[in-house]
């Protein structure tokens, strides 16, 4: 948690540009990737049907989504010499969700069973303070939610994109309510999904 700043975003990306993959890291268990997202071949979309589809859309994280989403962010600074607060903090992030592990590799009767949960990260970075967005009239609106396009460049790292979650402390209760309905509500459809287009083995 970072305080006492106040963190500027930049333009918001236009809805039509934006791809919100990824806002969400997600890690898909084989069952729902080879078997239960591919093409029928006769148009129909994929196998698990319309259930499917809003489970790859929930675990991309798009019920997440805020009103704000930005590639740049701006912290006011005293002097040249003070440090940001904002760029450490979400390589930090960018670091924890890179290093994330699941549960190891498990074999049964002879079946490699690489992953049967779906594993999802929300990146994080809870704020206390002055959360402003710019808009397109050169104004600045307070926000308790928005969104940060960041990519990580590190020797020891691989270069990777990800999408931020900025929340204030005084919208950190809402959110993590809507983290709650949003994972409950999945582990409802991936349940359907699954009965409905059950893997080619026999589950631990």
């Amino acid at each position: 948690m970072k305080k006492g700043h106040t963190w500027v975003l930049g333009d918001a990306w236009p809805a039509e540009i934006f791809d919100a993959s990824g806002a969400k890291c997600a890690m898909r268990p084989d069952w729902l990737t080879n078997t239960c997202l591919v093409n029928r071949g006769d148009g129909e979309g994929p196998r698990g049907g319309p259930d499917a589809g809003e489970l790859t859309e929930g675990l991309e994280g798009l019920s997440l989504l805020p009103k704000h989403v930005s590639t740049s962010i701006h912290q006011p600074r005293r002097t040249e010499d003070e440090p940001t607060d904002w760029y450490p903090a979400a390589v930090k992030v960018a670091r924890a969700c890179s290093a994330y592990v699941p549960p190891p590799i498990r074999v049964r009767r002879g079946v490699i069973n690489t992953m049967e949960n779906a594993h999802a990260i929300v990146p994080l970075i809870v704020f206390d303070g002055n959360l402003l967005a710019a808009t397109r009239d050169l104004t600045l609106e307070p926000r308790n939610h928005a969104l940060l396009r960041f990519t990580l460049r590190s020797p020891n790292y691989p270069e990777e994109e990800l999408f931020i979650h900025l929340v204030t402390m005084q919208g950190l209760s809402l959110f993590l309510r809507r983290v709650r309905t949003s994972e409950e509500h999945l582990s409802a459809v991936a349940k359907r999904v699954y009965l409905n287009n059950p893997p080619p083995y026999e589950p631990l």
